[in-house]
This record gives C-alpha cells, sequence and structure tokens, in this order.
C-alpha cells in the first residue's frame, strides 16, 4: 500500500488538517474565534471529519488500483 509521492503529500495534508478541525482548535491564533466567525463548533467537527474521510478514500483507491 505504497501511495506516489503527490498522493502521500496529499493524504498527509488531509489528515492533519481533518484533524485540527475535528479535535478542539480554539489555541490556533486562525481559530474561528480569533478572526471573529463565531463558535460552531459542530460544522467545524463535521468538516474534519469529511476531510479525513477524503484521505482514506484517497488511501483506499489508490491500494485497489496498485493490486
Amino acid at each position: 500500500m505504497k501511495l506516489s509521492g503527490n498522493k502521500s503529500v496529499l493524504v498527509a495534508i488531509l489528515v492533519i488538517v481533518g484533524l485540527y478541525f475535528a479535535l478542539d482548535h480554539t489555541f490556533s491564533p486562525f481559530s474561528h474565534e480569533a478572526i471573529g466567525i463565531g463558535t460552531m463548533h459542530s460544522i467545524h467537527t463535521i468538516f474534519g471529519v469529511v476531510l479525513l474521510a477524503i484521505a482514506a478514500a484517497v488511501w483506499y483507491r489508490n491500494s485497489k488500483s496498485s493490486k
């Protein structure tokens, strides 16, 4: 299940950003509260889970195509 260079970078970025949004991200200087968007944590959690699902789909599709 080895990913090519571009896909491995994409999966890594999606996982990092997905975890950032899915977990508590209020301590960041770029948090939604710091920039004035509001406190809609549930939407950010859903967005993070969606990003993690996309990362898993990219990994899964690559493993299916390499067989």
